[in-house]
């Protein structure tokens, strides 16, 4: 899991330390995204005296800045990531809200040959993929039915639940 010192990195972003930010970043310290509900639910609970203005406020700066990301990955409202470069892959757990980035050059070398064959030089790109975590299908399979099956060299955490 990747960590991170708060202030340290607002300061190399020119953002001023404030307590809203901080308290927003640390919350990101996991592979984690957050909806802005999700995100002011923490911050309440945390007992932060951060309005919900303030936290919008925040997250705008966040995302102007280029530490955190926004991203579209479903029906609902856009969910809030820590930014990891131009090029982002992630798999979402569409139980638990588990965000983790795919690596993968092989990826996108796959993207920029379809990419090609549609006549356009990739840029820039988002590819979310939701699914499942190893530990929320651990959760509910029942163990005396299921068994784990974990595919060889697959850098991710992807298990398959295969019938006995």
């Amino acid at each position: 899991m990747e960590t991170f010192d708060s202030i340290e990195l607002l300061r190399e972003s020119r953002l001023r330390p404030t307590l809203a930010r901080i308290a927003i970043l640390e919350l990101f310290q996991g592979p984690r995204s957050y909806t802005p509900d999700q995100i002011y639910r923490a911050l309440v609970n945390q007992a932060e005296d951060i309005s919900l203005a303030t936290m919008y406020r925040a997250l705008a700066q966040l995302l102007e800045a280029g530490i955190l990301s926004r991203q579209q990955l479903d029906h609902g409202p856009g969910r809030y990531f820590l930014a990891r470069g131009h090029a982002s892959q992630h798999m979402l757990c569409t139980v638990c809200g588990t965000l983790v980035s795919v690596p993968g050059p092989e990826l996108t070398s796959a993207l920029k040959h379809v990419a090609a064959k549609q006549g356009y030089l990739l840029g820039e790109y988002t590819l979310a993929m939701q699914g499942i975590c190893n530990a929320c299908v651990c959760k509910k399979a029942d163990p005396a039915k299921a068994r784990l099956v974990r595919p060889k060299r697959m850098p991710l955490r992807i298990v398959r639940v295969v019938a006995k």
